[in-house]
């Protein structure tokens, strides 16, 4: 059924039902203001608009879109156009798609009128719809409008929320829309929300830093700005980081090509949720100076650790920058970088038969032998070289006992087909002053960017004599590896008595001259030297981290030692080390170490497990001799025992060196108290 209707009748509702059918979608705009006569109406056709009704400011609203849609059965196509008062607004071309609808209006001048949207059936060209939106414009004044925040700066912890109130002023009209916009800066640091409202925005720390918050009152309609204000927002990092430490095991680093170190590397003091992870830098590849890896993650309560594994590649200096991360939010706690020095091939040479031979073990017991006669003249000369490289300076240095003097060291170049100008030959003058048998470990140095590293060593035995006959020197071939080394000075055990004190255990106690029975032993790759100095034993750490990667890796033992039941032994000795907080162990045990005796526990000495007592740990050296003693008195007689030391890094059990460290020993006693009295 069709019937008319009066247009002046209609009420103020955007939504009119008129006949016809869902329009297609074409559209068209028209300006004829629409014969009322001609429209029907049908309830199936509707136009549906957001609003009746739209207020706009004359100076930030350059325009605004009208959104409609076309409901009804589909069938014919349709036209849409609007009808509008051009001195007051302007109505452009509208779009259509999906049966939506656009038209934009563009403000002329103030005023108030309404916009008559209709919808044409085209082809029979009779308005089937029609919708009204009164449009309103005015040019409100703005100039008393004030934009606040509160606070005017912000400080959040990381992982933390926090508050900041907007507040808008003297709005010229209630009519009128607003909008706010904002930005949060960098929101890698800080995130924002809020909703628009009179609500507070919520500031989130994201991580450490600062950033600033921008927030603009804009014109509702065109997001012109009207008003803005900004503030700072500061991030500080989680109470949880606060007290955290990062170290690594070595901070630099010297390898051949192809040679592997592993590097440490230790959180202490971190969150118990497991949000941390190691990370290294940009990883060196093979075309750069070595290739990493992490290996042996572990994680505690409070700490978590990790093995760098560094590859020697290409010969070059680099650095490799190892970091902790908060592992939410990818920021970096703390960095540390390493160092590394890659080499080709490095290691010292000697000449055999006029050939050249590669030291790729060398061990005391490969020393070269050399024969020095005093009544034929002090001096003597003792030879190695090496592969020169450009980028390190070389020195030689060796570790010389009392009586044996390096009086002068003379280089030169090697010239061959096969190592042109790369060969240095190093020929070493020492004197002797005194006669006896010497052990003399020879060192090639190479000066990088941190520090001077001991890397190549040959050892040396000479024997000073007065018996007037030539010196002989030998060279002994290069021996294969083994994963435990032990470096023996002499199988000689028992007590010296003319320079041992009335009970005394020890065959050596004040190193004025030797150091045996004492021996060293070391687990392969760990590496040490020792030499008999001013009065004391000295020992130097070469590579800190042996096989099993524990303190027992590097020691420092005198062996059978035998002690009665009921007899009391003072025990003590004193020590220092090149650097304070180095960790050491000692204790009274059987030759394979499961049965404790006698040990250390922090800064005491007392009785180990096997007697009742407990584990040992681990004490701590300073930079000047600190001496520790303890009395032991066994409850049961114990036979063929032995003093052992360690020092050699460990993972587990305490131990802390580094490649460089250094330990002195002096005063070493063991006195049997009751032989004392006697």
């Amino acid at each position: 059924m069709k019937f008319k209707k009066i247009l002046g009748a209609l009420t103020a509702s955007a939504l009119i039902i008129v006949s016809g059918i869902m329009p297609s979608s074409l559209i068209e705009y028209d300006t004829v203001l629409a014969n009322t006569s001609e429209m029907s109406v049908d309830s199936d056709t509707s136009i549906v608009l957001p609003n009746d009704s739209v207020t706009l400011d004359y100076n930030y609203d350059t325009y605004y879109d009208v959104t409609g849609t076309i409901t009804g059965d589909t069938g014919s196509e349709y036209y849409v156009y609007g009808v509008d008062d051009k001195d007051i607004v302007r109505t452009d071309s509208p779009a259509v798609k999906d049966c939506k609808f656009t038209i934009r209006l563009t403000p002329n001048a103030t005023g108030s009128t309404s916009l008559r949207i209709n919808v044409k059936d085209k082809a029979t060209s009779k308005v089937v719809a029609t919708a009204m939106l009164n449009v309103t414009i005015k040019k409100a004044d703005f100039s008393k409008t004030k934009l606040s925040v509160d606070p005017s700066a912000l400080t959040v912890e990381e992982g933390k929320t926090a508050s900041v109130k907007v507040s808008l002023e003297n709005w010229p009209d209630k009519s009128m829309k607003k909008y706010f916009i904002y930005s949060s800066g960098d929101k890698s640091i800080a995130s924002v929300k809020w909703d628009n409202t009179a609500d507070p925005l919520t500031i989130t720390g994201i991580k450490q830093g600062k950033t600033t918050v921008k927030v603009r009152l804009v014109s509702y309609y065109a997001k012109k700005d009207i008003k803005e204000i900004s503030f700072d927002v500061t991030v500080t990092e989680k109470d949880i980081y606060t007290n955290m430490k990062f170290s690594v095991s070595n901070k630099s680093l010297l390898l051949n090509s192809g040679e592997v170190e592993r590097i440490n590397v230790k959180a202490d003091n971190i969150p118990s949720d497991g949000s941390i992870k190691f990370f290294c830098g940009a990883k060196i590849g093979y075309k750069d100076a070595a290739w990493t890896e992490w290996d042996k993650v572990t994680k505690s309560e409070n700490s978590m650790s990790a093995d760098l594994i560094v590859y020697g590649m290409d010969p070059g200096q680099r650095t490799i920058t190892v970091s902790v991360k908060d592992a939410r939010t990818e920021r970096i706690l703390r960095t540390q970088d390493i160092i590394l020095d890659s080499i080709q091939n490095f290691s010292p040479y000697r000449i055999v038969d006029g050939n050249f031979e590669e030291i790729y073990y060398s061990r005391y017991e490969d020393a070269v032998a050399e024969t020095v006669d005093l009544k034929g003249g002090s001096t003597f000369k003792l030879g190695l070289c090496s592969v020169y490289y450009d980028d390190f300076a070389q020195t030689v240095t060796a570790d010389t006992p009392t009586g044996i003097t390096l009086k002068n060291v003379e280089k030169k170049f090697y010239d061959s087909s096969d190592y042109k100008n790369r060969i240095q030959l190093y020929d070493c003058t020492f004197t002797a002053s005194k006669t006896g048998k010497y052990k003399i470990p020879v060192y090639i140095n190479l000066t990088c960017k941190n520090s001077t590293l001991q890397t190549g060593v040959v050892y040396y035995e000479v024997e000073v004599t007065d018996s007037g006959k030539p010196a002989v020197s030998t060279a002994s071939t290069a021996a294969s590896t083994e994963n435990t080394t032990t470096v023996k000075t002499t199988s000689a055990r028992g007590t010296t008595t003319s320079e041992a004190s009335s009970g005394e255990l020890l065959g050596e106690t004040s190193f004025d001259e030797k150091a045996e029975p004492w021996e060293i032993c070391e687990q392969a790759p760990a590496k040490q030297t020792y030499s008999v100095e001013n009065g004391s034993l000295h020992i130097k750490v070469i590579k800190a981290m042996g096989k099993e990667e524990e303190r027992w890796d590097l020691q420092l033992h005198h062996r059978h030692l035998d002690f009665k039941a009921g007899h009391s032994y003072k025990v003590s000795f004193k020590a220092k080390a090149k650097r304070s907080g180095m960790e050491l162990f000692t204790k009274l045990s059987n030759i394979d170490g499961d049965e404790e005796y006698f040990s250390s526990h922090g800064s005491k000495m007392e009785l180990g497990p096997a007697l009742d007592g407990k584990w040992g740990s681990v004490l701590t050296l300073d930079s000047s001799y600190k001496t520790f003693s303890g009395i032991f008195t066994p409850a049961r007689d114990i036979s063929d025992a032995e003093w052992t030391f360690h020092y050699a890094y460990g993972n587990n059990y305490g131990g802390n060196a580094v490649d460089g460290d250094e330990i002195w020993f002096d005063e070493m006693s063991i006195i049997d108290t009751a032989a004392e009295v006697h």
